[in-house]
């Protein structure tokens, strides 16, 4: 399924107790890494690492997160993200991507749909060409996740940014220097 959509969902990822305990730290007094269109990120604390050990120990292995990175063996993230996603006036034409060749996993750590800011994926958008980029047959997939939940993205799957704000989150960003 990730293959052809480009994502996956991963519920219950972490236990609902740690994420509850991440949100509520966020932003305390966490200061601001950086500023995006879309949502502000934080300092990582300490309790944000224990989420990415329990992803990694439970899912590291998943075979979706394998096969989103297009490898056999799952490297450590590169880097680790906290934020909170803020409210917008987005332009519907507007697509975005990540970085081709890196994977990110998003955790809630409160409950993420687009109406608090998740990401609107645009299915099938990552086997876009050239030739094919006129022919549309993407779908948009409004994602519900529950805090604790995942979802695990291609960096060239692309996405919207929907009106709303609030949601708090983690980012794992993965990246195998093997391949690329």
């Amino acid at each position: 399924m990730a293959e052809v959509t480009g994502y996956t969902m991963i519920r219950n990822a972490i236990p609902l107790g740690l994420a509850q305990q991440a949100a509520n730290a966020i932003p305390g007094e966490l200061e601001v890494m950086v500023k995006r269109q879309k949502y502000t990120e934080f300092r990582v604390p300490p309790l944000c690492l224990k989420i990415q050990e329990e992803f990694i120990t439970n899912y590291g292995r998943h075979s979706d997160l394998a096969q989103l990175l297009e490898t056999k063996s799952v490297p450590p993230p590169k880097s680790i993200n906290i934020g909170i996603f803020h409210e917008t006036t987005p332009d519907p034409t507007k697509m975005k991507t990540g970085l081709k060749g890196e994977v990110y996993v998003i955790i809630a750590l409160t409950d993420l749909s687009p109406a608090n800011g998740l990401f609107i994926f645009l299915a099938k958008s990552h086997k876009r060409t050239s030739e094919s980029a006129s022919v549309v047959d993407w779908e948009e997939s409004r994602l519900d996740l529950k805090a604790g939940d995942a979802v695990v993205w291609r960096g060239d799957l692309a996405y919207l940014h929907p009106p709303g704000g609030g949601g708090k989150f983690e980012t794992l960003v993965f990246w195998d220097d093997a391949r690329n």
